[in-house]
């Protein structure tokens, strides 16, 4: 039996997930008062997604970031709510809402494509790569690298407490109690970007047989003892972990669509599950015994309103007009503290809803909506527009520079970049932009003092 064609492999595996959703449509479906246009233009935006998806053919990239947050975010999980007429956070939206959100979806998509192509088909232009010889870790400069690690990883435990490390709930629960938030989020920002730094360095060095094996086991294991998984935030546990998983350039994690099937996989069941580190003690006990409950629920929940956060920011531009860039000044001016700048306004998942202290949730907004909010639907054109350029650039960049025996800071930090892309992506834009800040910061702190203290050698 002859292969099956490589190059009509997108094309199969499109049809394919869209026939699954639309037979979703028809099974799920509560009433048969779902839209035609809606439900059509659902299954749209989820073949062109997964189309994208698997006609990308690197392993990994922003690009393929992009298209399986979209494939997920704002096709199948959507499409399943609307199904039962009932979005996150308990909300439903008039048909108008709905089509002019999926039409302001298509044109977004049909602009980062152009972007895309355009870049792409244009030479990279790059500068000369430092020497070899001088763009190396010495062994000494190694071995001060890895005491100002296990400094961060003492302090990590310093400040959460060593019984307090092991459970997301225990180490948010005693940060917040004893530090100033903002303060709280720059010391765990900076801590954690210098271990989840620090461990991708060894692995590179190691992959360079530059250091030896006890040396990368040893940094891995004090690593992963103070970013416990069930400790972390769940972008944070991503982001390290599967961080990690890529810098070692497994052969079986290289291949085509392995990655892209493995992450869409893991967010519409693994994702859910993670939501149990939530509770704790008997809490836990309790969930863990209605876990059925729990995946037939998790959809419509909190964890899934990308979509409708988009939908809920037409509505509020509705009533309040655009902030005419003021939530993205927000964004970039998130280190001025509010003692300093009084006006400054919160994020835009919490400005949408408008929640009281009493009531608070920890609301999204997705890249679409902030853009949306900001300039209006020319805004989410133009955002979708920068993220396209910004996300081709670092790509290209890297599929040239990834094979260099030279040291290249981007090298290193690139899955740590592009994993945050997705979360870039599904908002809200505050939150996820100074998380990326502060590890980028902390991270390009320590390697610049690394590689001087290596030339200084």
């Amino acid at each position: 039996m002859a292969p099956f064609p490589e190059n009509r492999k997108p094309l199969f595996f499109a049809g394919l997930i869209t026939l699954l959703c639309a037979a979703l449509l028809l099974v799920r479906s509560n009433s048969g008062s779902n839209n035609f246009v809606i439900s059509g233009s659902f299954l749209v935006i989820i073949f062109y997604a997964a189309f994208e998806t698997f006609r990308d053919t690197t392993p990994y990239s922003f690009n393929k970031m992009f298209w399986i947050f979209n494939l997920v975010f704002m096709g199948v999980v959507p499409l399943f709510q609307y199904t039962q007429h009932n979005m996150a956070w308990d909300e439903f939206f008039p048909d108008a809402i709905f089509i002019k959100t999926n039409l302001l979806l298509l044109v977004c998509l049909a602009a980062y494509s152009a972007i895309r192509t355009s870049l792409s088909k244009r030479p990279l232009k790059l500068k000369a790569s430092p020497p070899v010889n001088g763009a190396q870790i010495t062994p000494k400069a190694f071995l001060v690298g890895f005491c100002v690690f296990l400094i961060c990883c003492s302090g990590i435990i310093f400040t959460y407490g060593f019984s307090n490390i092991w459970h997301r709930q225990d180490a948010e629960l005693s940060l917040y109690q004893n530090i100033h938030p903002t303060l709280a989020l720059l010391l765990d920002k900076g801590l954690r970007g210098v271990t989840m730094y620090f461990s991708l360095l060894s692995i590179w060095l190691f992959r360079k047989k530059q250091i030896a094996l006890p040396w990368l086991l040893t940094v891995l294991f004090c690593c992963v003892f103070v970013n416990f998984p069930l400790s972390l935030a769940r972008y944070y546990a991503a982001c390290l972990y599967l961080s990690l998983l890529l810098a070692f350039h497994l052969k079986w994690l290289e291949k085509k669509n392995v990655f892209a099937i493995l992450l869409t996989v893991g967010l519409l069941i693994v994702f859910p599950a993670l939501s149990l580190t939530r509770y704790a003690g008997e809490e836990l006990t309790t969930h863990t015994k209605n876990l059925q409950s729990i995946y037939a629920s998790a959809l419509v929940k909190g964890d899934f309103d990308a979509y409708t956060s988009v939908c809920k920011t037409y509505q509020y531009i509705a009533n309040h007009d655009i902030t005419w860039g003021r939530q993205l000044l927000t964004v970039i001016l998130f280190f001025v503290p509010r003692s300093i700048w009084p006006g400054k306004s919160i994020g835009s998942g919490a400005l949408i809803y408008e929640p009281s202290l009493e009531n608070f949730h920890n609301y999204t907004s997705a890249y679409y909506a902030e853009g949306l909010i900001n300039f209006g639907a020319i805004g989410a054109v133009l955002f979708i527009m920068g993220f396209a350029i910004a996300g081709c650039v670092y790509d290209r960049w890297y599929a040239r520079m990834k094979s260099s025996p030279a040291l290249h800071f981007g090298v290193i930090f690139y899955p740590v970049a592009m994993i945050m892309s997705f979360f870039i992506l599904r908002g809200d834009l505050l939150s996820s932009f100074a998380y990326l800040a502060g590890f980028f910061i902390s991270a390009s702190l320590l390697h610049q003092f690394l590689r001087r203290l290596s030339k200084s050698a």
